[in-house]
């Protein structure tokens, strides 16, 4: 990760290059989120509504709980690795990465970015990323999502005087963005200034419980059977402080789930009174494994265990709460590996 990983723009200059645009290309990492999603159908949407054209590619398994959100905006949905010239998404003026800045996690998209870096924009709010990613760069570490900070963009580009007259399809993605990386308000990273935005957005119409229940609430019932297995496999250590599951490439078929019924799992045994951190491992393919990683906040005598870092052991980052990394080897020794650092990090 680069020491660079600062801000080279800000919001006035990003909305002006997107109102000239005639054409945007915006992305996010592989296997979107709440915030992922909700950040670039927002701005998106907004460039739509001034005029321009915006197309959004998602790489990666698809949560296909978003499905309701999406609608009727049409994304390009990829799983392979794109070459430097694709044919299918041409050349735009302009490329915006929302929600990360680490190659890491564009590894589908990272052969069509690398060429087009001086005409990429990066707003994010993780505290480390590639420099290299984009030219111009808006780094707001201290905002909840990176939807708190498009909201900021989506407002200059439709010239309006505050998030409470963004029309309702701008305003509900930036509140699932909001709403979901703060745990629906409930994490450490929720301020006042989040929920005076959230305030705003529900000011322009955003229908909170309707959309919990569409994104909160509308499982399969194939991620509740791989919930099942991943919570069958659940180790606890360090007298139950730390919790560790695994889904292996062979859970998938019995159940009916996918990669994308996957997220969320590492959320889960934070439940659990005594479990301070937690870590979920995904074989996505032989010898490859995706790590998430999250952590309950400081309580008392229970010190915060900083998942960032453990992810930053294994070349993956995030936020001090919630964090993920690809590993490359056998499932079973991968999770010994993660307990091992998570020990670690929990002696700190």
């Amino acid at each position: 990760m680069s020491t660079d990983w600062v801000s080279t723009t800000d919001t006035a200059a990003i909305a002006s290059q997107l109102s000239r645009a005639r054409r945007v290309l915006i992305t996010t990492h592989t296997k979107p989120d709440g915030d992922a999603v909700g950040s670039t159908l927002a701005l998106a949407r907004s460039i739509e509504r001034a005029g321009r054209d915006a197309d959004i590619v998602y790489a990666g398994p698809w949560p296909k709980r978003f499905d309701p959100v999406v609608a009727p905006t049409r994304p390009l949905y990829i799983e392979k690795t794109l070459t430097e010239r694709d044919p299918h998404l041409g050349e735009p003026d302009a490329v915006v990465i929302l929600d990360t800045g680490s190659w890491g996690q564009l590894t589908e998209t990272a052969p069509w970015l690398r060429s087009r870096r001086d005409k990429t924009i990066c707003i994010d709010h993780h505290r480390t990323g590639d420099a290299d990613v984009a030219s111009k760069r808006l780094i707001v570490p201290e905002a909840s999502a990176a939807a708190e900070i498009v909201a900021g963009v989506c407002t200059a580009v439709l010239g309006v005087a505050s998030a409470a007259e963004l029309p309702v399809n701008v305003a509900e993605p930036l509140y699932l963005g909001i709403a979901s990386d703060t745990g629906w308000f409930r994490h450490a990273n929720t301020t006042p200034a989040t929920l005076r935005l959230a305030s705003e957005l529900l000011s322009a119409s955003v229908n909170h419980p309707v959309l919990y229940q569409r994104v909160e609430q509308g499982d399969r019932v194939e991620r509740l059977k791989l919930i099942a297995r991943a919570l069958g496999s659940l180790e606890l250590y360090e007298d139950d402080r730390i919790a560790v599951s695994v889904v292996s490439r062979e859970d998938f078929a019995p159940t009916g789930g996918t990669q994308g019924d996957t997220g969320g799992f590492a959320e889960i045994p934070l439940s659990i009174a005594t479990v301070r951190v937690s870590a979920a491992l995904t074989e996505v393919a032989p010898g490859e494994i995706r790590l998430s990683l999250r952590s309950k906040s400081a309580d008392g005598p229970h010190t915060l265990v900083d998942v960032n870092a453990a992810a930053r052991a294994f070349g993956g980052g995030g936020h001090t709460q919630a964090a993920g990394a690809r590993l490359s080897g056998e499932l079973h020794s991968a999770r010994d590996a993660v307990f091992r650092e998570l020990r670690k990090s929990y002696s700190a």
